[in-house]
C-alpha cells in the first residue's frame, strides 16, 4: 500500500481514475493548523504537510488534537473523477496498482 503525507496545496486538483482503488481523505481548509500538527510550509510552492495519518486507528494516541477534525473519506473506483478544491487538506492511500491522472 502507498500512502502520501496529509498535505495542502493552493491549487485545485482533479483526479481522473481509470484502474484500481484509492482512498482519499479530505479535510476542510478552515481546520486550525494546530489540529493537524503542521510540520512543513513552503511559501514558494504553497504546500503544507502534516505527519498525521487520518486512516491510522491509533492516530489520537500520538495526535490528540486531531479529535477536533472531521475528515471525509472518498473511495475512488475505475471511472470516478474527484475534484478537490484549492486549499483542502488531503491524503491518498493506494491499495493496489492503479492508473489515474492528476491535473493541478
Amino acid at each position: 500500500m502507498y500512502r502520501c503525507l496529509l498535505n495542502y496545496r493552493s491549487k485545485i486538483l482533479t483526479n481522473w481514475f481509470h484502474a484500481g482503488y484509492k482512498l482519499f481523505t479530505l479535510i476542510d481548509p478552515k481546520t486550525p493548523s494546530e489540529y493537524l500538527y503542521e510540520i512543513y510550509d513552503d511559501k514558494v510552492t504553497e504546500t503544507k504537510l502534516s505527519p498525521v495519518n487520518p486512516t491510522n486507528p491509533d492516530v489520537l494516541t500520538k495526535y490528540p488534537l486531531f479529535a477536533n477534525v472531521n475528515p471525509v473519506q472518498v473511495l475512488l473506483e475505475p471511472g470516478d473523477i474527484l475534484f478537490i478544491p484549492a486549499l483542502y487538506w488531503h491524503q491518498v492511500n493506494s491499495f493496489c496498482r492503479h492508473i489515474s491522472v492528476n491535473i493541478w
